[in-house]
Protein backbone atom coordinates (compact mmCIF):
# COMPACT_ATOMS: atom_id res chain seq x y z
CA UNK A 1 0.00 0.00 0.00
CA UNK A 2 1.02 3.46 -0.44
CA UNK A 3 1.20 6.33 1.55
CA UNK A 4 -1.59 7.52 -0.15
CA UNK A 5 -3.91 5.12 0.55
CA UNK A 6 -3.18 4.69 4.11
CA UNK A 7 -4.11 8.57 4.91
CA UNK A 8 -7.33 7.73 2.96
CA UNK A 9 -8.29 4.87 4.77
CA UNK A 10 -7.24 6.95 7.98
CA UNK A 11 -9.39 9.75 6.55
CA UNK A 12 -12.36 7.58 5.79
CA UNK A 13 -12.31 5.63 9.35
CA UNK A 14 -11.97 9.47 10.73
CA UNK A 15 -14.88 10.92 8.84
CA UNK A 16 -17.38 7.14 10.16
CA UNK A 17 -16.05 7.47 13.51
CA UNK A 18 -17.76 10.99 13.57
CA UNK A 19 -20.47 10.68 11.44
CA UNK A 20 -21.61 7.41 14.29
CA UNK A 21 -20.44 9.76 16.80
CA UNK A 22 -22.90 12.28 15.84
CA UNK A 23 -25.40 9.78 15.22
CA UNK A 24 -25.19 8.58 18.62
CA UNK A 25 -25.54 12.11 20.28
CA UNK A 26 -28.42 12.65 18.47
CA UNK A 27 -30.62 9.82 19.10
CA UNK A 28 -29.50 10.06 23.35
CA UNK A 29 -30.58 13.74 22.87
CA UNK A 30 -33.93 13.40 21.49
CA UNK A 31 -34.39 10.56 23.70
CA UNK A 32 -33.31 12.94 27.01
CA UNK A 33 -35.66 15.46 25.82
CA UNK A 34 -38.43 13.42 25.63
CA UNK A 35 -37.99 12.28 28.98
CA UNK A 36 -37.64 15.79 30.04
CA UNK A 37 -41.26 16.92 28.30
CA UNK A 38 -42.56 13.71 30.25
CA UNK A 39 -41.83 15.11 33.74
CA UNK A 40 -42.26 18.45 32.97
CA UNK A 41 -45.74 17.60 31.91
CA UNK A 42 -46.16 15.68 34.86
CA UNK A 43 -44.98 18.32 36.71
CA UNK A 44 -47.87 20.35 35.23
CA UNK A 45 -50.30 17.61 35.92
CA UNK A 46 -49.53 18.13 39.83
CA UNK A 47 -49.73 21.58 39.42
CA UNK A 48 -53.72 21.41 38.50
CA UNK A 49 -54.21 18.51 40.58
CA UNK A 50 -52.94 20.90 44.06
CA UNK A 51 -55.11 23.66 42.35
CA UNK A 52 -57.96 21.41 42.10
CA UNK A 53 -57.61 20.67 45.83
CA UNK A 54 -56.99 24.46 46.57
CA UNK A 55 -60.21 25.55 44.94
CA UNK A 56 -61.67 22.45 46.69
CA UNK A 57 -61.45 23.20 50.22
CA UNK A 58 -62.21 26.92 49.45
CA UNK A 59 -65.12 26.34 47.94
CA UNK A 60 -66.49 23.31 49.86
CA UNK A 61 -66.81 21.25 46.74
CA UNK A 62 -67.61 17.65 46.03
CA UNK A 63 -66.43 14.75 44.29
CA UNK A 64 -67.69 14.56 40.74
CA UNK A 65 -68.21 18.41 40.64
CA UNK A 66 -67.40 19.70 37.12
CA UNK A 67 -64.78 22.53 37.03
CA UNK A 68 -63.90 25.47 34.59
CA UNK A 69 -60.05 26.86 34.33
CA UNK A 70 -61.42 30.02 35.15
CA UNK A 71 -62.27 28.56 38.64
CA UNK A 72 -59.12 27.25 39.42
CA UNK A 73 -56.60 29.83 37.68
CA UNK A 74 -55.98 31.92 40.74
CA UNK A 75 -54.38 28.67 42.17
CA UNK A 76 -52.18 27.61 39.32
CA UNK A 77 -48.72 29.49 38.60
CA UNK A 78 -48.83 32.48 36.69
CA UNK A 79 -52.60 32.65 37.39
CA UNK A 80 -52.59 30.60 33.91
CA UNK A 81 -53.24 27.56 31.87
CA UNK A 82 -50.49 25.41 31.79
CA UNK A 83 -48.81 24.27 28.01
CA UNK A 84 -48.14 20.70 27.60
CA UNK A 85 -44.23 21.24 26.52
CA UNK A 86 -45.32 18.14 24.06
CA UNK A 87 -48.07 20.15 22.23
CA UNK A 88 -50.72 18.15 24.64
CA UNK A 89 -54.19 20.24 26.01
CA UNK A 90 -54.80 19.52 29.72
CA UNK A 91 -58.01 18.08 31.02
CA UNK A 92 -59.12 19.04 34.32
CA UNK A 93 -61.86 16.70 34.98
CA UNK A 94 -64.13 16.72 37.92
CA UNK A 95 -62.95 16.78 41.52
CA UNK A 96 -61.87 13.22 42.51
CA UNK A 97 -60.53 12.48 39.23
CA UNK A 98 -56.56 13.51 38.63
CA UNK A 99 -55.97 16.02 35.35
CA UNK A 100 -54.96 14.55 31.90
CA UNK A 101 -52.71 15.16 29.32
CA UNK A 102 -54.57 14.43 25.66
CA UNK A 103 -51.09 13.38 24.31
CA UNK A 104 -51.89 9.72 26.46
CA UNK A 105 -49.21 7.53 27.61
CA UNK A 106 -47.09 8.59 30.55
CA UNK A 107 -48.15 12.01 30.05
CA UNK A 108 -52.01 11.02 30.83
CA UNK A 109 -51.54 10.69 34.69
CA UNK A 110 -49.21 10.58 37.48
CA UNK A 111 -46.67 7.47 38.09
CA UNK A 112 -48.21 5.46 40.59
CA UNK A 113 -51.76 6.82 40.39
CA UNK A 114 -54.52 4.34 38.87
CA UNK A 115 -55.87 5.14 35.66
CA UNK A 116 -59.04 6.86 36.00
CA UNK A 117 -62.02 6.74 32.96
Amino acid sequence: MTKRTILIAIAFTLVLVAVAALYFRLVHLTGVRKDDEKWACVSKLRSIDLAKEKWTVANNGTNGQDLAWADVLIYLPQNEVPQCPSGGKYDLRPIGYVPKCSVGGEHCCFPGYPEQD
